[in-house]
Formats: C-alpha cells, sequence, structure tokens
C-alpha cells in the first residue's frame, strides 16, 4: 500500500490515493528487492572473508562501499537515473553484511 502523492493527490481529500503500486513504482520495489538479495548472498562470503584478512580491511571496504552508495544515489536523483540507483542498491546491498 503505497501513498500516491507525487499526481497532485492529497490523502486528506481523495481516498483514491491509496492503491496498489502502479506501474511507476515497480523499478523502485525491484531496487529494494535487489538491494536485499546482495545482502543474503554476500552474507556468508563477508564473514569468510572477514575471517581470513580480518575485520578492519572489512569495515574500511564497507565504507567505501557506502561512500560509493551515496554518490550514486545522489548523482541519480541529480539526473533521475534509475541506473545509478540499481547500481547503488547492489554496491549497498553488498556492502551492508559487513
Amino acid at each position: 500500500l503505497i501513498v500516491n502523492v507525487g499526481n497532485g493527490c492529497v490523502p486528506e481529500e481523495d481516498t483514491a490515493c491509496f492503491g496498489p503500486t502502479s506501474e511507476s513504482q515497480k523499478p523502485y520495489t525491484l531496487i529494494i528487492t535487489l538491494l536485499r538479495l546482495m545482502t543474503f548472498l554476500f552474507g556468508t562470503f563477508v564473514g569468510t572473508v572477514s575471517d581470513r584478512y580480518g575485520r578492519r580491511p572489512m569495515l574500511i571496504l564497507a565504507l567505501c562501499g557506502y561512500s560509493v552508495t551515496a554518490v550514486c544515489f545522489i548523482i541519480g536523483w541529480a539526473t533521475q537515473s534509475l541506473a545509478l540507483f540499481f547500481v547503488g542498491g547492489i554496491i549497498l546491498g553488498a556492502s551492508s553484511p559487513i
């Protein structure tokens, strides 16, 4: 259930603002799904690599991943590029198990 305020809909005045996910919101749902999928897939891998190389290098790698994600999201927001949101979501998902 999502509030569709982007179409000039005011929830206090119109009950049609609430509805199922529309076609325009499906890419954002896919981005969230990719983020969670990458977190699931990288969870065990990151633990094994952390045991081998130590926590400090993995934390530095995670901070770099978070920084790249922030840059991708900011540039994607400014240019309205969904591709940068996809890349940022994948990087964030891969960095978040750390």
